[in-house]
C-alpha cells in the first residue's frame, strides 16, 4: 500500500516523511498497518492536500470505534486480497477472484 499523493509527487518527495509504503504481513495486520500508516505518515506528509486531511479528521472525529478488525477482514477477502498461498509473508490478489468481483475479463 503506497500513499497516492507521493506516488504523484515522486519518488524524492515520498522519503522525507517515514511510511510512504506499507506492507503488511498478512490480511490479519491490515488494519494495524493501515493505522501505522494514517498516524506515522498521512497526517505529516506534505503531499496530502489540505481538504483530503481535513476530511479524514472530520471522518475521524465523528466515529470514534476505531475500527472494527473483523469488518477489514472480512472485506479484504471479500475484494480478493490473501494472504501468500506459499507461507511467504504477505498478502497478493486472488486475481480470479478479483475479475470475478469486478466483472473484468483481463488486466
Amino acid at each position: 500500500l503506497r500513499c497516492k499523493y507521493c506516488r504523484r509527487a515522486g519518488a524524492l518527495s515520498s522519503s522525507t516523511v517515514k511510511m510512504a509504503t506499507v506492507l503488511p504481513l498478512s490480511v490479519k495486520n491490515l488494519y494495524r498497518a493501515v493505522c501505522r500508516f494514517q498516524t506515522t505518515h498521512f497526517l505529516k506528509c506534505p503531499n496530502v492536500p489540505r481538504d483530503e486531511r481535513a476530511k479524514y479528521m472530520a471522518l475521524k472525529e465523528s466515529d470514534k470505534t476505531r475500527g472494527n478488525k473483523k469488518y477489514w477482514i472480512t472485506s479484504a477477502l471479500r475484494k480478493g486480497l490473501m494472504d501468500h498461498p506459499d507461507g511467504i509473508e504477505g498478502i497478493i490478489l486472488d486475481e480470479e477472484k478479483f475479475r470475478r468481483r469486478v466483472g473484468y475479463c483481463s488486466f
